[in-house]
């Protein structure tokens, strides 16, 4: 694959999310074989809604590195899926995954160019879910997962999402003064959330003394959430459509964390329930407690700005 086509740029995070991801698609397929029949299995089907090209560059141990994106691990999964979706909104990553695909003549693979969350919403309305059960990686560009989207997935309820949360840019647009979050900031969090209540539940009155006048007082509205309280408002707002939502990981893991990792199930089936929150909990703690590899294969390194632009 040509330089032009990687994107990137990311770090030690990059590593962890995707080999959750890898050994998620790993297990979710071995468990699902010869479900619910060997005769009539489900459909097994694998969704990547930001899938980029295929590869990424990474910032790792200070050097450039190109490493196997999440495209390319879910074409390389043993068992495989039986479809897989890939989205992305742009020309030259539509064209690299393209490229991708061709690469592996045996498996089904669509290729859909667009908005995520527009194409997410059209394919999940073509698939029969009765017979189906599927994995959807949410890796978005930015806050750019509508909480529309996730309603579409969550009633299925036949997809198990890994979703990376932009934890740190939804803290940048919730500015720490309520009159400092203008429209456009306002639009993009109500978007994210689904509802406008994170204006009451986000920002308090407070009272302070005006310096431009003499023993008067402001009202000023003042953001009293955390980041962690942040990110559990989040978690709270996926448990009403999910009916399992994890207790999402921080990356990086080491500290000023950028993303929340979050796994939720569409699946209420109390068979579905045990085995995603045992498969998906496990790879969750091996995180927490440092058992997971954070330096991947490499597929080569990258010298100069190569690599560098998304």
């Amino acid at each position: 694959m040509s330089d032009l086509h990687y994107h990137g740029f990311g770090g030690n995070w990059t590593v962890i999310k995707l080999e959750m991801l890898q050994r998620y698609l790993e297990a979710f397929n071995t468990a699902l074989q010869g479900k619910p029949l060997p005769s009539s299995p489900f459909r097994r089907v694998f969704i990547d809604a930001f899938a980029g090209t295929g590869e990424c560059a990474i910032n790792l141990d200070g050097k450039t590195v190109r490493i196997e994106g999440s495209a390319k691990l879910a074409l390389e999964v043993q068992p495989g899926f039986d479809d897989y979706y890939f989205i992305d909104l742009k020309a030259k990553h539509v064209k690299a995954l393209n490229e991708l695909a061709q690469t592996y003549p045996g498996k089904r693979v669509a290729v859909l160019a667009g908005d995520g969350n527009a194409r997410v919403g059209e394919l999940l309305q073509q698939i029969s879910w009765k017979g189906s059960r599927a994995v959807m990686f949410l890796d978005p560009y930015g806050m750019a997962v509508r909480w529309e989207t996730l309603q579409q997935i969550a009633a299925t309820g036949a997809i198990d999402l890994w979703y990376l949360f932009p934890l740190n840019a939804v803290c940048r647009q919730a500015a720490n003064q309520f009159d400092k979050v203008d429209a456009n900031k306002s639009e993009a969090l109500t978007r994210l959330f689904g509802t406008t209540d994170w204006m009451e539940d986000f920002y308090q009155d407070t009272d302070q003394t005006d310096l431009f006048a003499e023993e008067e007082m402001a009202v000023k509205r003042q953001r009293v959430l955390s980041q962690d309280e942040i990110l559990a408002y989040m978690q709270r707002r996926l448990r009403t459509i999910f009916p399992v939502v994890l207790d999402p990981i921080k990356l990086p893991d080491q500290g000023s964390p950028i993303f929340a990792l979050f796994f939720a199930s569409a699946n209420p089936s109390q068979s579905a329930v045990k085995l995603t929150k045992r498969i998906a909990g496990h790879l969750l703690n091996m995180q927490l407690t440092g058992m997971l590899r954070t330096k991947p294969l490499r597929v080569g390194q990258v010298t100069g700005s190569e690599g560098l632009f998304g």
